[in-house]
């Protein structure tokens, strides 16, 4: 397929102009995607108490008894993540108007309340979601789902009648914008199925709701409620009120049932526990491929398997979406994979702005942008890593600390690149200060656990894994440093009109 000359002018303005405006903002929500891919990692990583070893004879019934007495009362509906063979029993419940999620330290039968962040942070910041901004900005995000779509599908067409050959075609000899054109080919064509998976199922758990509010009214006769749990494959079920007292059946009991039809239990829900109406509730990834997720809700009464929420055609293409989007069809090799898929998607971007900035000789503030955002990410992601592990935890507010952070981080990295004499130079220096944050921060977690590479105790496998990545990641930023520090590439020189056909 060859495109007029009209066609092909267009859709190349299409696909340019679009990569510039979006394309940072996206490489941000990228590198975040990547934190994403490892969240359940990062969580026991980040807290000390979901590393502690746990007594084999402890059971789900004692961590309930700990957290009512340090509650005064159970809430009516207190959601818990389960506490393995490794780990203190997390919880997360509604107080009057606020959500407020804590650890149990069973040693001494006090709520530690939420002090890190990090996890929630860069999961937050892939959807561009924050607690002050809300879902302004998340909605932001599924638009920019879609024009990365465009940029792609453009892209695409640009490139269709020569896209076997650019598949493989690398020149490293060149120099110039011809060198980077190849990379940017190259890279977006090897990775062209995976961001388009990343761009429509990322449009998909934004900008679905929106569509569906359209068919509340004439297909579920207003009801939101209903029509949000049609779109999410869940079952219906309501809160009722408290019933009365009652005998039940040990929660750990239940939770064996559970284990039986649920292998992997991601949360437990106890709705009414003690009365006759008590629901307990496990939320986890089934069996299939990709697994998604399922709720089992059980009678705390008679042990009754009330609902299962594993079926329906809804619920089967959203987990098949969520599955892909997540890698969660795969163990620890399919998400790293994924991550090295993320990082070429990075580089395609950052690429694309090269080839624009060589392209037009006045393009000065988008040479500043691009390495102030592209090389100040890494910064401001490695001081968020150093601050997670170098800030006591007995420090109000520390999560928020840590948030703010980044953001200054890399708004000081950006300024930075805005009054540099040497944009270049700016590559190296910036990914050497990116480098030194990520290679500490493994020494640093070793004050708040023993579990670690440096660590004095017995290693957890994903607390070490943690550890040996940031490090490898830190390692390769220092690499590219010292090779680029050497000398620096100045921008890219001009080529002929014919290297970007």
């Amino acid at each position: 397929m060859k495109l007029s000359p009209h066609a092909f002018h267009r859709f190349w303005d299409l696909h340019a102009w679009a990569g510039v405006i979006t394309g940072l903002v996206l490489y941000v929500m990228f590198l975040a995607g990547g934190f994403t891919l490892f969240h359940e990692q990062l969580e026991q990583w980040e807290e000390p108490l979901a590393q502690r070893a746990r007594p084999a004879t402890r059971t789900l019934d004692d961590d309930v008894a700990q957290i009512t007495t340090a509650l005064g009362t159970l809430p009516d509906a207190l959601w818990l993540s389960p506490a393995e063979e490794h780990g203190e029993a997390g919880l997360f419940w509604l107080a009057g108007a606020e959500w407020k999620s804590a650890h149990l330290d069973s040693r001494t039968g006090t709520l530690v309340e939420q002090r890190e962040r990090l996890a929630h942070f860069t999961y937050g910041l892939h959807y561009l979601w924050h607690d002050v901004t809300g879902r302004a900005l998340y909605l932001l995000a599924g638009f920019l789902s879609l024009v990365w779509l465009l940029v792609l599908v453009t892209g695409l067409l640009i490139h269709l009648k020569d896209v076997v050959r650019q598949f493989h075609q690398f020149r490293p000899e060149k120099r110039g914008r011809l060198f980077f054109a190849d990379l940017h080919k190259v890279l977006g064509t090897m990775g062209l199925p995976f961001q388009l998976m990343y761009a429509l199922s990322g449009a998909f758990f934004v900008l679905a709701p929106l569509v569906n509010q359209a068919f509340t009214g004439p297909v579920f006769n207003g009801d939101e409620a209903k029509a949000e749990r049609m779109l999410e494959g869940r079952p219906g079920f309501e809160v009722t009120e408290p019933g009365a007292v009652a005998t039940v059946l040990p929660l750990q009991e239940l939770a064996a049932r559970v284990a039986k039809e649920l292998p992997h239990v991601n949360a437990y829900r106890i709705v009414h526990h003690g009365r006759d109406n008590g629901r307990f509730e496990a939320w986890g990834r089934g069996g299939g491929v990709p697994r998604g997720e399922v709720m089992l809700q059980l009678s705390e009464v008679t042990g009754e398997v009330l609902i299962r929420s594993d079926v329906g055609t809804t619920s089967t293409v959203r987990r098949w979406i969520t599955g892909l989007h997540f890698g969660t069809f795969g163990g620890p090799a399919v998400r790293g994979l994924f991550l090295a898929l993320t990082l070429a998607a990075c580089f395609t971007i950052l690429t694309g702005n090269w080839i624009w900035v060589a392209r037009r000789r006045q393009s000065r503030v988008l040479a500043r942008l691009t390495v102030g955002v592209g090389a100040g990410a890494w910064v401001a992601f490695g001081a968020l890593l150093f601050a997670s592990r170098a800030l006591p935890f007995s420090l109000p507010s520390r999560g928020h600390v840590e948030d703010a952070l980044f953001f200054v981080t890399l708004a000081a990295c950006m300024t930075w690149a805005a009054f540099a004499k040497d944009v270049a130079a700016l590559w190296w220096k910036q990914l050497a200060l990116a480098a030194a944050f990520w290679v500490l921060v493994p020494l640093l977690a070793s004050v708040h656990s023993s579990a670690g590479l440096f660590g004095e105790g017995p290693r957890l496998p994903i607390v070490l894994g943690v550890d040996v990545a940031v490090l490898t990641i830190g390692l390769g930023l220092g690499s590219i440093a010292w090779l680029l520090a050497p000398r620096v590439v100045s921008a890219p020189a001009a080529e002929p009109e014919a290297a970007d056909a």
